[in-house]
């Protein structure tokens, strides 16, 4: 089992997209995982900490939940949408009352998890605000990381002929946090929006879980049903720390613009740090295996 934190600014059910919770669901069925930890990064951390409770509720789980950093390291960004928490969503009631978040800070627990076991992997799916301020307290951190598994960033701008977005919402959500991790030495693979574009999950998908009785996939199809079509951005992540076969990379130095214009872009150079950058993903291969992780869930 690979010991991980999972990072994220999980904003699924109050105006966000659901991969967030996807990716959770994904990661707590998954046996090659160790879950140390959920951190939560950007925005409402008390609400969104509750959302991640509430999935822990749901799948008969424990595990500590640690609230982070609320703002970003780039402080000209001051988003106040659905997404982050903020405008008109009122509260979210605990499923089972008896979990609570950490009260240690998200960047002090992976601090200490990361010296407690020496070999600690990361899976980040929001803003590297934590994941920054972690490196910058502790530049020592980078020798307790096994490795960095990061939503994160756009380099092909266009796929199957439709131009994509020029800048991807993790990473210019808060920019200078990205320079801050990517070029800290740490071991990472970055898995991309123009990626994980090209693995949706369909209504035909979300209809197979309709015919189970568990729990956990009443709550998948309610929360999906909005939109004919999510697409795996951060459940691909997820995958690729369980199995790195799903993608194909390459190696590259990754480059963030922190400021101006295009703050928030990324770009692949030669030089040195390097991290590995999906290029290509098996789409019907992980879709298989995130559907059978869904449908082997215990029903309840």
């Amino acid at each position: 089992m690979k010991p991980v934190i999972i990072d994220t600014d999980i904003a699924s059910g109050i105006g966000g997209d659901v991969d967030d919770a996807l990716a959770l669901i994904l990661a707590l069925a998954s046996e090659e995982l160790d879950i140390k930890g959920i951190t939560i990064a950007y925005g409402n951390v008390d609400l969104k900490a509750k959302l991640a409770l509430n999935i822990l509720a749901l799948m008969k789980r424990k595990v500590p939940v640690a609230r982070g950093a609320s703002l970003s390291l780039s402080f000209d960004l001051k988003r106040r949408g659905p997404q982050e928490g903020f405008g008109e969503i009122k509260e979210v009631e605990l499923l089972d009352k008896s979990l609570k978040p950490e009260k240690v800070h998200a960047v002090d627990f992976i601090i200490e998890k990361a010296r407690e076991i020496g070999s600690l992997s990361l899976i980040t799916i929001g803003p590297l605000t934590n994941i920054a301020l972690a490196l910058l307290k502790e530049p020592e951190l980078v020798d307790h990381i096994e490795h960095a598994y990061i939503m994160g960033g756009v380099f092909n701008n266009f796929l199957d002929n439709k131009v994509m977005p020029i800048m991807e919402y993790n990473v210019s959500s808060d920019p200078l946090a990205a320079h801050v991790v990517l070029s800290s030495g740490i071991k990472y693979t970055l898995v991309p929006l123009d990626v994980t574009m090209r693995v949706p999950l369909t209504r035909n998908e979300i209809n197979m879980l309709k015919n189970s009785s568990s729990r956990i996939a009443k709550f998948i199809v309610e929360l999906t049903r909005p939109r004919p079509v999510w697409y795996l951005h951060d459940p691909l992540t997820v995958g690729v720390a369980i199995d790195e076969t799903f993608v194909e990379t390459v190696y590259a130095r990754v480059e963030v613009v922190t400021q101006g214009k295009w703050s928030g872009r990324t770009f692949a150079t030669r030089g040195e740090p390097k991290g590995r950058i999906c290029v290509d993903v098996r789409s019907e291969q992980f879709i298989r295996f995130f559907m059978n992780r869904l449908m082997g869930m215990r029903n309840e």
